[in-house]
């Protein structure tokens, strides 16, 4: 056999039946017709969200919240704007809940509002938050729950499915089931610790402003802000010495009977 005869094989051999060819070029033509049919301004829009999510770009959040002030912009066009929305994600290739959920997530929240949430990080952990917790925490609306619960991920590296259970409430008790106190403590002893490393660290960011800020103080929103701070502390102290004196009971009952037990046989029981 000849070399051309040999090239001419390997051509033959390597080059796609017509048939995918064609069923391939049918399925492209196809997609072009459907996104033709979009209006300008839509075809504008898949464009850009296409690029958006094909780009890789480093930070998913950030590109996902360009893809909502997109969906926020076709969705208040006009009253057929979840519509068209679904319309752009068959042609993406996306689930439409993505997009719907990408619009909520920049409805929410500010392009400054949103950065400043990207920032946020536990010094100690380096716990962050992700798109999905993004996601989730924009369901909640109470402001001052949403905060708490943003604190709660950074502090303790919350997952998506932890918070999801968080924002839906504790999982109601099994009473079948007896309760460990040696657990029950040691949480309570974990909490404890955790809260305390907490306010400290934040008690020293917020006294490090304020004393390089003390001539804004002058003012009566500020004096107001601080009394109400104060009494937001004396509140949490109150709960503590609470907490502190229900402990102290517990600690006196237990070497009462660790007292007993010791007289009358000499074993110490272990929790």
């Amino acid at each position: 056999m000849t070399n051309t005869q040999t090239a001419l094989g390997n051509d033959k051999t390597d080059s796609p039946s017509p048939a995918v060819t064609s069923n391939g070029s049918r399925e492209a033509q196809a997609h072009e017709a459907q996104i033709l049919r979009l209006s300008k301004e839509h075809q504008k829009a898949y464009k850009e969200i296409h690029d958006l999510l094909d780009g890789q770009r480093h930070n998913k959040a950030m590109v996902w919240y360009e893809v909502g002030r997109k969906v926020g912009k076709i969705t208040a066009a006009s009253e057929y704007g979840d519509e068209d929305v679904a319309k752009i994600a068959e042609l993406l290739g996306r689930d439409a809940s993505s997009l719907y959920a990408a619009g909520r997530v920049a409805k929410k929240w500010t392009l400054r509002q949103f950065k400043t949430l990207l920032k946020k990080q536990d010094k100690v952990r380096g716990n962050r938050l992700s798109w999905s917790h993004l996601i989730e925490l924009e369901r909640v609306t109470n402001p001052g729950r949403r905060e708490s619960l943003i604190e709660t991920i950074l502090d303790n590296g919350l997952s998506v499915s932890d918070l999801k259970q968080a924002i839906k409430g504790p999982t109601p008790k099994d009473d079948s089931q007896p309760v460990n106190v040696a657990k029950a403590l040691r949480n309570f002893k974990a909490e404890s610790e955790t809260m305390a490393e907490k306010e400290a660290r934040r008690g020293t960011s917020v006294f490090e402003i304020l004393a390089a800020q003390k001539e804004k103080l002058g003012t009566p929103n500020m004096l107001k802000l601080l009394q109400d701070t104060r009494k937001a502390q004396l509140e949490a102290i109150q709960t503590c010495g609470e907490q502190l004196k229900k402990l102290d009971e517990c600690i006196t009952y237990s070497k009462k009977l660790l007292k007993t037990a010791k007289k009358h046989s000499g074993d110490v029981p272990k929790i």
